[in-house]
């Protein structure tokens, strides 16, 4: 017999770890007993220890997630405080670009200020040179359409 994480076996129990919800959230995996073989006691018992372990499993996930969201909304708070101190558009969109990435963990993050008058979008990139492009060049692109939708919400 080869087990889970490889290598050879001559006993094995393995059982499901369940969150509270049913859903499987590990396995755990008992592999070659010292003594003898396993028992129905080791059997009941690994029940027992991957109940518990997926309880916690899930628990610390939430918890986990807890921080994160903790952590997100400081740093939210942090470039709401930021952003109030931009004397232009231009620094907005670099705090946008620099901690936008943070935030949200993506590569680039672009402020898009839509002029309805001119039907166009601007953005300033990280070396601070503008752009302007007209809504109906965009019309294929998801700046555009969001650009398009956004300017019909405000009619």
């Amino acid at each position: 017999m080869t087990s889970v994480g490889g290598g050879e076996s001559k006993t094995m129990l393995l059982h499901c770890a369940y969150d509270a919800t049913g859903e499987i959230v590990a396995l755990i995996q008992a592999i070659n007993k010292r003594q003898g073989n396993f028992t129905r006691d080791d059997e009941q018992l690994l029940a027992r220890l991957s109940g518990q372990a997926g309880i916690m499993l899930r628990h610390t996930a939430v918890v986990a997630g807890l921080e994160k969201a903790a952590a997100a909304r400081f740093r939210i708070s942090e470039f709401a405080l930021l952003a109030s101190s931009c004397s232009s558009e231009e620094r907005l969109a670099a705090l946008v670009a620099q901690e936008g990435t943070l935030l949200i963990g993506a590569r680039r993050c672009t402020l898009w200020l839509l002029d309805s008058a001119s039907k166009s979008v601007s953005s300033v990139d990280e070396s601070g040179v503008a752009k302007v492009v007209k809504v109906r060049d965009l019309a294929n692109s998801v700046v555009g359409m969001a650009a398009i939708s956004c300017e019909l919400q405000t009619q």
